[in-house]
């Protein structure tokens, strides 16, 4: 039986990236993408991670836990105001 991971995204240019590394070194896994690009902008225009970007988190979690994944990757990091940082 595949092993299920869930990928949360917050910029669909680590879909591909992710989906080849996972391939190549976890060629048994089954991975699920989901993507929320709304994250970042917000947390960049507000300068913080806001409840809302929380609470939408919070809802992919719970869809990766609903699809049954064995683990979850968070494949996001919010930009720290002054730095040039992308998501990864």
């Amino acid at each position: 039986m595949k092993r299920k991971t869930a990928v949360i995204h917050t910029t669909p240019v680590t879909i591909p990236v992710i989906s080849k590394l996972a391939e190549k070194y976890c060629g048994d896994m089954e991975i699920v993408n989901l993507l929320d690009d709304s994250m970042l902008p917000e947390i960049n225009r507000a300068g913080i991670i806001t409840e809302g970007v929380k609470y939408r988190l919070n809802t992919l979690l719970v869809l990766a836990q609903s699809m049954k994944a064995d683990c979850v990757f968070c494949a996001c990091s919010p930009r720290e105001k002054g730095r040039n940082t992308t998501a990864s």
